[in-house]
């Protein structure tokens, strides 16, 4: 648990700072253990949006719900 908790502190800010395909890899790597944590899922639905992926935006967006 806790180095799922350092992962995202981490993904977080490469998000911040605008790294985002850096964010997405965590981000990708911590929902193969939590398939349905829709923190992670709105956080890869954004970045993906941020990156001009829009398709793949809306399927994890459409996991949170």
């Amino acid at each position: 648990m806790q180095d799922s908790k350092k992962l995202t502190e981490k993904a977080l800010n490469f998000h911040k700072t605008g790294e985002i395909k850096k964010a997405l890899f965590i981000y990708k790597k911590l929902l193969v253990k939590q398939k349905n944590n829709s923190n992670l899922l709105y956080l890869v639905g954004t970045a993906y949006l941020q990156i001009g992926e829009y398709k793949l935006a809306i399927k994890f967006l459409k996991k949170k719900y």
